[in-house]
């Protein structure tokens, strides 16, 4: 399955390891509506652990789990905002459609 996610990586440079980090604006919107991880967790199906672990860019949100959030979640965001890369605030869908 195809997984959502603008990402970038970097280089641990006391381990040698690469790390990827998402950059979501989805944690921000999130706080802003005043939704906790537990909430949102119980809203994907999934454990508090994932849902913090894919906030924390730790585990790479599915298609279908950032359709649902969009969808119903945020519809006056489109994906690319929520889930893009510093997406910016033109980025959004307008708020009457």
């Amino acid at each position: 399955m195809v997984l959502l996610g603008v990402y970038y990586t970097r280089k641990n440079t006391l381990k040698g390891k690469k790390e990827t980090r998402y950059v979501l604006n989805l944690r921000k919107e999130l706080n802003a509506k005043g939704i906790s991880v537990k909430d949102y967790s119980a809203f994907l199906g999934v454990a508090e652990k994932t849902a913090r672990n894919k906030l924390n860019g730790q585990t790479e949100f599915t298609v279908n789990e950032a359709i649902k959030t969009a969808s119903f979640i945020f519809p006056e965001y489109d994906l690319k905002y929520l889930f893009g890369d510093n997406a910016t605030p033109d980025q959004q869908k307008p708020a009457d459609q």
